[in-house]
């Protein structure tokens, strides 16, 4: 599902379907602890994509792209190199200290489980045909995980592209322009799709704390 936009002239916004919220993502982050903790490979591959959507805010046509030398983790790297974003633009998305410790495990894995993890052999990798996996076969893994963990098979895998740019946002203070970078935007307008995100939590924290300080007075003052 696409962003929806506001009138033409104006910033567009997200709705509360498109992302995830702090209880949501530990809900997903749990249902992908609890499978890394299995022994078979399949279920840690799926957690892995969810870890990825919300480490690198990645496009699922730019998931499916990657090779296992795009994970480029090995001594101080730690970053994922996007060779063919949209518009067919080259990119390098920064990573966590934890995340590029992620990967290490997965290509560790991935290798053990008789996957082959030569520079050019896809992260996502059919058993059946040995290609990349479809953009539609990661939709319908990462809706699996999402059931997993509670949140119904509603959610597009977008909307992990979504919950890492609101992320992003935020932790950064609102720097659109590294937000920007780190996602591939074209423009610094889709990229301020995320500050009204933290306006919607704005509100609610200002309702709730009129509600602490207000409501113990039992009624609305009027002059």
């Amino acid at each position: 599902m696409k962003p929806k936009r506001a009138r033409k002239g104006t910033v567009g916004f997200l709705d509360q379907s498109q992302y995830f919220n702090e209880e949501e993502i530990a809900g997903l982050m749990s249902a992908a602890l609890r499978a890394w903790d299995g022994k078979d490979f399949v279920p840690k591959r799926n957690a892995f994509l969810a870890e990825l959507g919300l480490s690198t805010g990645l496009r699922v046509a730019e998931m499916t792209g990657l090779d296992c030398a795009d994970l480029q983790v090995s001594g101080r790297w730690r970053s994922v190199v996007v060779r063919h974003g949209k518009g067919n633009k080259r990119r390098v998305v920064r990573v966590s200290e934890r995340f590029k410790e992620r990967c290490l495990v997965f290509l560790e894995t991935k290798g053990q489980a008789g996957e082959p993890v030569a520079a050019d052999s896809p992260v996502f990798r059919s058993p059946r045909t040995g290609r990349p996996l479809t953009r539609r076969a990661l939709q319908k893994i990462f809706k699996r995980t999402a059931k997993q963990a509670g949140l119904g098979e509603t959610r597009s895998i977008h909307a992990l592209r979504h919950t890492y740019g609101t992320q992003l946002c935020k932790a950064s203070g609102n720097n659109l322009r590294l937000v920007q970078r780190q996602m591939g935007h074209n423009s610094l307008e889709t990229t301020a799709i995320y500050l009204h995100v933290q306006d919607r939590e704005l509100d609610e924290a200002v309702e709730k704390l009129s509600e602490q300080i207000l409501g113990k007075a039992g009624g609305t003052a009027r002059p």
